[in-house]
């Protein structure tokens, strides 16, 4: 069952996120190396979790590639669903998973890089 995201949450997520851009921004970083046998992916996030990422795992070589996202409707998808995954707000995980992985190469396709293979 594919979650229903309306376009009133869309543009409230969207607001939240422009005034959350004065404390804390999102990126989108490189994996550079394999994981569990997984190719490199593009993984999106706030700031300061990227720091701490790349600072316990140093030698994973970790890269920003795109600096302080522009809000759109797909990165306030992504980050509706992200939510609903992280605070276990769903019905079924997998379909959850699948919508995160689906707006996550939207965000990326918006910012021309390229999407994450079907591994991720």
């Amino acid at each position: 069952m594919t979650l229903q995201i309306d376009q009133q949450e869309i543009e409230d997520v969207k607001n939240d996120l422009n005034s959350a851009k004065q404390r804390v921004h999102l990126v989108i970083f490189q994996t550079n190396y394999s994981i569990d046998t997984k190719p490199s992916m593009h993984l999106i996030t706030d700031y300061q979790t990227f720091i701490n990422a790349k600072n316990k795992f140093n030698e994973s070589d970790l890269q920003i590639v795109r600096d302080i996202l522009p809000v759109t409707d797909n990165l306030a998808c992504w980050a509706i669903v992200q939510h609903k995954l992280v605070s276990k707000d769903y019905e079924d995980k997998f379909e959850v998973i699948k919508q995160l992985e689906f707006f996550t190469n939207k965000v990326l396709l918006e910012n021309k890089l390229p999407v994450n293979g079907p591994d991720f």
